[in-house]
């Protein structure tokens, strides 16, 4: 149910079973841990399979689910981490950390090799990317297809950009990064479903959870 000034009200069951799954998401032991953007859609991912929800109410509700979490004290936000109380951040193997590191830079770039091969050849191990992604230092948006985390963001970026000028297609979303097809169908339907933009017959414009400034000079 929908109350005003758009919060979502959920059964209690509903509400208590997304709880538990975001706080078990968080490890207890180890303080590396979980990136607040992944546990926000992990959350949301949740509430939609539990009941019928849009996508961006399904957000705004596991934002609210979250946020009680730190007022009741079960979790810390340490910035986009979120972790355990008490739970301070463990400095990862040595070797670990320089794989982790050489993988978000050969990530950080607009036309990335596929995940398996960039990690290979970056010597980074599962248990690491996995590391990356739960710290949300890389974003992984298909199961071969990652970013670095400040490189979606400038993506997202110009994808906004764009599409407040003007409905934004594939072709001119590849031309603008340099990239193909491949790269850009997999970012704009991940802002798509994210609801940073919403497809229209003639492109892509910004969409109800794009920042205000771009939907106040978004084409109508």
């Amino acid at each position: 149910m929908i109350l005003a000034g758009g919060r979502v009200a959920l059964a209690d069951d509903v509400a208590a079973r997304a709880t538990d799954i975001a706080f078990a998401a968080v490890p207890e032991a180890a303080g590396d841990g979980f990136g607040l953007a992944p546990l926000r859609a992990l959350t949301s991912t949740a509430l939609r399979r539990a009941v019928t929800l849009r996508r961006d109410d399904a957000a705004r509700a596991a934002a609210a689910l979250i946020d009680r979490l730190e007022a009741d004290g079960r979790l810390e936000r340490d910035g986009d981490v979120v972790r355990r109380p008490g739970a301070a951040p463990t400095a990862p193997d040595p070797a670990m950390a320089l794989a982790m590191d050489r993988l978000e830079a050969a990530l950080s770039v607009p036309d990335p090799s596929p995940l398996v091969e960039a990690a290979r050849l970056s010597g980074c191990p599962p248990d690491g990317i996995r590391a990356l992604e739960r710290a949300g230092r890389i974003v992984v948006l298909e199961p071969d297809l990652a970013y670095a985390a400040t490189t979606y963001r400038e993506l997202t970026a110009t994808a906004l950009r764009l599409a407040t000028r003007a409905p934004l297609t594939p072709a001119d979303f590849r031309d603008a990064t340099g990239t193909s097809r491949k790269y850009v169908m997999a970012i704009l339907e991940d802002l798509d479903r994210r609801a940073m933009l919403r497809r229209t017959p003639a492109g892509h414009v910004p969409g109800p959870k794009a920042p205000a400034a771009a939907r106040s000079t978004a084409p109508r």
